[in-house]
């Protein structure tokens, strides 16, 4: 049951779904505690996403991944109860969940189908089996699977995150990111994002069977996370835009001018990808990536960012996106050359050398 004082405090938002979805998965768990047993977990090759496996290696495996029983795989399983029809009625009910399932939905320039009950699977029962590691009911388990489940269906807006990561560059201990203008920052990337840097050639890797390493020279990159309204079929725009992309391009070059000014090295801006920001609730938005050609740099010369450093690299980057710097073509050429040449860092005037 949902006590009064959890809807009042807005924990539940649609109080009459809550307690549909908690009938048909104690109906579900039941069916399969009776005709299967015990789920069976193993370790399961994963093509689609690269996981971490330690500071530097990446497996293209998921452990501990729940064996669905082929029925259960089918999309159309929990429509085999009744209690089925009584979620079926709320959503038909309710103005925003009819028009968030059983439809394409996403944002205007990204859409795809989403089905109600192989939505209930993926969001309610998977993680409720994984929690358990069984087939009962839990109210627990239930309540976190249900409140994420809820609060992204009820989501209005989709934020992504655009990352052009950097080869050839760390910084030393302490500095967990590097805010500038514009809503950039210079950050470590979330797993999620590396496993597109992969994917995409954005990093460079060493394969080694179904794992890969990548340096840690090679795991920052330059982000910025955007919100876009989240729409269906119902109500996308009839003209969809999408946004620029990639948008990056310029500012990651003038951050590579900025870091080799400042602290040397052979730092390089790869190719930009987004993705849906880490802990959304998935809006149907994979990773993409502008495939662009990969810059040369060089493995012995990385590009070390020390805390010292960090005030300097904001002004340099400051300087080199003022209009009066951009339009000057001589200043220009010039930075080219010296960032091209390989500059040992930046020195304060009246600093020794």
């Amino acid at each position: 049951m949902v006590a009064a004082d959890d809807v009042a405090r807005g924990r539940v938002r649609r109080p009459q779904l809550r307690a549909a979805a908690a009938q048909l998965m104690a109906v579900a768990l039941g069916d399969l505690a009776a005709g299967d047993g015990v789920p069976v977990f193993a370790t399961v090759p994963d093509f689609g996403e690269w996981h971490r496996h330690g500071q530097e290696s990446f497996v293209a495996v998921r452990r501990g991944a729940w064996q669905m029983p082929e029925r259960v795989s089918d999309y159309r399983f929990l429509d085999t109860f009744a209690e089925m029809a009584a979620v079926r009625v709320v959503v038909a009910a309710d103005e925003v969940l009819r028009e968030r399932v059983d439809c394409v939905v996403g944002v205007e320039f990204a859409l795809t189908h989403r089905q109600l009950g192989w939505t209930l699977v993926q969001h309610i029962l998977e993680p409720m089996v994984a929690a358990v590691r069984g087939y009962r009911f839990d109210q627990d388990a239930f309540d976190g699977a249900y409140s994420r489940l809820e609060e992204g269906l009820l989501a209005t807006r989709a934020r992504l995150v655009e990352a052009v990561p950097l080869n050839a560059f760390t910084p030393t201990a302490g500095i967990e990111a590097v805010t500038l203008p514009d809503g950039l920052v210079l950050q470590a990337m979330s797993d999620q994002q590396m496993s597109a840097a992969i994917g995409y050639l954005a990093v460079p890797i060493t394969f080694a069977g179904n794992s890969v390493t990548v340096s840690r020279f090679h795991q920052w990159a330059l982000t910025r996370c955007t919100s876009y309204p989240v729409c269906s079929s119902v109500d996308v725009p009839a003209h969809p835009t999408a946004p620029v992309f990639p948008s990056l391009v310029e500012p990651a070059s003038h951050l590579v001018t900025a870091l080799r000014l400042v602290c040397g090295g052979s730092v390089t801006a790869t190719r930009a990808i987004r993705c849906q920001a880490d802990g959304d609730f998935p809006q149907g938005l994979g990773p993409t990536a502008s495939l662009s050609a990969l810059p040369a740099f060089d493995e012995e010369r990385p590009t070390i960012l020390g805390r010292e450093q960090v005030e300097t690299v904001r002004e340099v980057y400051g300087l080199l996106t003022h209009p009066a710097v951009r339009e000057n073509r001589g200043l220009q050429t010039a930075l080219r050359r010296l960032v091209l040449a390989g500059p040992t860092g930046y020195r304060p005037t009246g600093s020794s050398t």
